[in-house]
């Protein structure tokens, strides 16, 4: 998604190339590791909001939040099927404005074997357990059920459909 972003704000990776820098593909604890030892000036990433990995980043180096343009926001969202997301200001300590990106969703996964009856039980529980979701971790407060069915990236289980639909949350 990093290069999605870079092409949708108008670079490609062979300009940031031309221009001295370079782009190397991490996972998220490589990623905090170029950066906080500086041998990286700027990560991609998808973490919740106050994740522990930002946190130590911070911690260890001056950071600040890029916000996307809502144009660049819109074509990535749109291409991968994530959602428009803006970090709220305050977020972090050092966070003194809100800062537009695109989020990833959190899945539940089911095989498409699994009864109907069986997705429909956990989905149920899902709803029904909402406040305990989002009790887990501070970035999951924004949770509800519109929320719960708002991914385009993967059809939902019938069984799930099912539970949404007579609950009135989806139509």
């Amino acid at each position: 998604m990093g290069e999605a972003l870079i092409n949708a704000a108008g670079a490609t990776l062979d300009e940031i190339k031309q221009w001295g820098g370079s782009v190397t593909f991490a996972a998220s604890d490589e990623q905090g590791d170029l950066i906080r030892d500086r041998r990286a000036d700027a990560i991609f990433n998808s973490l919740f909001v106050g994740h522990s990995s930002i946190l130590q980043i911070a911690d260890a180096v001056n950071v600040v939040l890029l916000p996307v343009t809502e144009q660049t926001a819109k074509q990535v969202a749109e291409e991968f099927g994530i959602i428009i997301y803006t970090i709220p200001k305050g977020a972090y300590e050092w966070n003194d404005s809100d800062v537009l990106t695109v989020s990833l969703s959190a899945h539940l996964f089911a095989l498409d074997t699994y009864s109907n009856e069986i997705v429909s039980k956990i989905t149920t529980a899902l709803i029904s357990n909402i406040d305990s979701l989002k009790s887990v971790h501070t970035a999951m407060a924004p949770l509800d059920t519109k929320l719960m069915v708002s991914s385009k990236t993967i059809p939902y289980h019938p069984g799930a459909n099912e539970v949404y639909t007579s609950s009135g949350i989806i139509e």
